[in-house]
């Protein structure tokens, strides 16, 4: 009997708490936290003209690249330049049994000279009928052999002196004094690099923008922070036919080498201009942010943003061309858009 007083006692103790506890939570009032605003930094849109380029690699050649060969076979005499050395048009460079050929050369011009004296003297003799026309016939043909066979060897004295017909780099020399050589044999190697060559493969999507007389520019690759040398060119040529195994058309443009601080052979990106938008919507490519596999941005208004669906177009450097979903004067949102949400609360920097 005491053990059920004991029970029902802890019962009605136990209720009367419960009570007093769910009097006590009615009473007291419910505290909500505060919203989070989060900080961010914005930038108003504007129009504003916009060039879209492309970079390609090109490679540099020579304006001119000439190999010249023997004309005639015998010794080489004579070495005047060297491998490096600057010519002018006209120059020097090697001279091929001039011995032998100028020997032959002053043989043949006494023999001419000879010969035209005597034309002479037999013309006057004929004037007087002192001999037969068939007699002045005769050496006058005899004078014309003598002439013709002069002149052959004066062209062999003129090819056994090599010269450069262009103001070049003498960049290879074939051969050595003494050396014996054959009709043909290259000897030197002549490169003009006042001007150069760039020759960059275009592909299919960008030869259409391509324009023969369109500016260029172009600058070196750079190793080990190297200051990069920068050139302005000239579209001089652009192929019709693609190559058969790459697809990309052969762009040819010219360029000023003043100092001859590029040489043939080195490697440059040369860059295009693609086309020029004159009232382009851009913000920075970072603002973008992928929702429900679309791009997005958020627009700040008066403290809150709102998401918005944008269409992109090109990106130029760090930019983006927006072609639909913007207007100018909007507000985007470029930092601290990945921690807010739509329609959130925001705190502009600098405000």
């Amino acid at each position: 009997m005491n053990r059920c007083k004991v029970l029902m006692t802890l019962v009605l103790m136990t209720l009367t708490m419960l009570g007093c506890q769910q009097e006590q939570s009615a009473d007291t009032p419910v505290v909500v936290p505060p919203e989070k605003i989060v900080q961010v930094t914005v930038h108003t849109v504007e129009p504003r003209a916009i060039t879209e380029t492309f970079t390609l690699p090109g490679h540099l050649e020579a304006w001119e690249d000439l190999i010249l060969s023997a004309e005639l076979a015998g010794p080489v005499r004579w070495v005047g330049p060297q491998e490096g050395d600057p010519l002018t048009a006209g120059q020097k460079i090697l001279k091929i049994d001039t011995d032998t050929l100028s020997a032959d050369y002053d043989r043949d011009s006494s023999d001419w000279q000879v010969k035209a004296q005597k034309l002479e003297r037999m013309e006057r003799l004929a004037e007087k009928n002192l001999i037969s026309e068939q007699e002045l016939d005769d050496m006058a043909s005899a004078v014309a052999a003598a002439q013709a066979t002069l002149q052959q060897t004066e062209l062999r004295l003129t090819k056994s002196t090599l010269k450069t017909p262009i103001a070049a780099v003498l960049d290879s020399l074939m051969v050595d004094r003494g050396e014996f050589v054959s009709v043909g044999q290259p000897l030197v190697r002549l490169l003009q690099v006042d001007r150069l060559k760039v020759f960059v493969d275009v592909p299919e999507k960008d030869v259409d923008y391509l324009h023969v007389g369109d500016p260029i520019e172009l600058s070196t690759a750079t190793i080990d922070q190297q200051q990069a040398i920068n050139r302005s060119g000239v579209l001089l040529a652009v192929s019709y036919a693609a190559n058969p195994v790459t697809r990309t058309y052969r762009a040819k443009i010219g360029i000023d080498n003043i100092g001859h601080r590029l040489r043939p052979g080195r490697i440059v990106r040369v860059y295009f201009k693609r086309r020029q938008i004159d009232k382009a919507l851009t913000v920075p490519l970072y603002a973008l942010v992928e929702r429900d596999g679309s791009k997005a941005l958020f627009i700040e208004q008066q403290g809150t943003v709102r998401q918005r669906t944008i269409e992109t177009g090109a990106v130029i450097g760090d930019q983006v061309v927006i072609t639909s979903g913007l207007e100018a004067g909007d507000r985007v949102v470029v930092k601290g858009q990945q921690l807010i949400s739509d329609n959130a609360k925001v705190m502009v920097e600098g405000i």
